[in-house]
């Protein structure tokens, strides 16, 4: 006998309710440069977490590229015209970066193409710094306080990175910062700035404090929020399992209530059988548990009511066989052959081998 294929089973988890698709320009821009939403709905808070950041990974790759191609003119028209070549090197290297950040992005390879968008950042922040767009191959002391530009950097990456990638940014960002001013003059109109004097010093410890704050704070935060993601993916788990064993505790009692209706239909039909009554069959379906038992009583009791048949059959022979053997009997003494009449077929065929028929 096969096993019964009715055994209730553990049921996957019901997803949550699907992310809305993005529409209008936004969402024109992630079928371009963040990956593609999942027909069937994530259901871990990790990788939905995962495509969050794609997906703001790619707004601020184009808020930088709108800012950057807005400040076009601005940039051109005050940079003297022996950098302006380097200028627009320094554009077409963008341009090249945008795009290939888009398409990491769109490939799934999301913390590849974060990283580079904020070292495009931090890059651009060091470029504004540096003396290369200088005439003089100097800093100007105003371009100084620009230093703390970098907790852009820092804040950028908290958002769109893992922890571990801050402070990371944070080491090299400072590390710049340092090599920067100390080796490079910092003057303007003339007059540079003493690096060995305190009161320098204070702008570079106004940076380094600056960004050493915002690191630890983005770790922290960013510690934080992986946690929360974390616990959240737990808990949806958790729900999930609970939804799991009440669809179990249902299926069970829907089965016991299946089960206690086949063994009163299975009762029920050995209390008829008992009484004589033969023609009695259990009613199972075969979406009941029991229904290979009900099929074998079945069986067995078809067997059983031809047996009964034949058995009365050859009961009913046997009495018309035995009136006729009484009806020769007697026409041996009448000389007159009275048969009776009969009905079973050995009879019926007996009388005619004896000219009665």
């Amino acid at each position: 006998m096969q096993q019964s294929s009715h055994l209730p089973k553990i049921l996957p988890p019901s997803p949550p309710a699907p992310l809305p698709p993005s529409r209008g320009w936004l969402g024109f821009w992630f079928a371009l440069a963040a990956p593609p939403r999942p027909e069937e709905e994530l259901t871990s808070a990790l990788q939905r977490e995962e495509l969050r950041k794609a997906e703001l990974t790619s707004i601020f790759l184009l808020a930088f590229a709108l800012v950057g191609t807005l400040g076009l003119p601005v940039v051109f028209l005050n940079l003297p015209q022996s950098v302006i070549p380097s200028a627009v090197v320094g554009y077409l290297v963008f341009y090249v970066l945008v795009v290939l950040i888009a398409w990491l992005n769109r490939r799934g390879a999301i913390r590849t193409a974060a990283s580079l968008l904020v070292t495009v950042l931090m890059v651009a922040i060091a470029l504004r710094t540096t003396p290369l767009f200088g005439s003089d191959q100097q800093t100007a002391q105003f371009l100084l306080p620009d230093y703390d530009s970098f907790a852009f950097g820092i804040l950028l990456s908290t958002l769109i990175l893992p922890r571990r990638f801050i402070v990371p940014f944070a080491v090299l960002a400072l590390g710049y910062v340092i090599v920067d001013f100390l080796a490079f003059p910092h003057c303007t109109n003339g007059v540079c700035l003493q690096t060995s004097n305190s009161d320098s010093f204070s702008i570079l410890f106004h940076a380094g404090l600056l960004l050493l704050t915002l690191a630890i704070g983005g770790w922290l935060v960013s510690r934080s929020v992986e946690q929360t993601v974390i616990r959240a993916d737990r808990a949806e788990e958790l729900v999930a399992a609970e939804r799991r064993i009440a669809d179990q505790t249902r299926l069970l009692s829907e089965q016991k209530t299946r089960l206690e209706a086949g063994i009163a239909q299975i009762l029920e039909t050995h209390r008829r059988v008992a009484a004589g009554d033969f023609s009695a069959c259990a009613p199972l379906q075969e979406d009941n548990e029991l229904w290979q038992i009900g099929r074998s009583l079945n069986i067995l009791l078809a067997r059983y009511a031809t047996l009964a048949q034949e058995s009365q059959e050859m009961a009913q022979t046997s009495a018309e066989i035995d009136q006729i053997a009484g009806a020769v009997e007697h026409a041996r003494y009448t000389q007159h052959l009275q048969l009776p009449a009969c009905h079973t077929p050995l009879a019926q065929r007996l009388m005619f081998a004896l000219g009665a028929g």
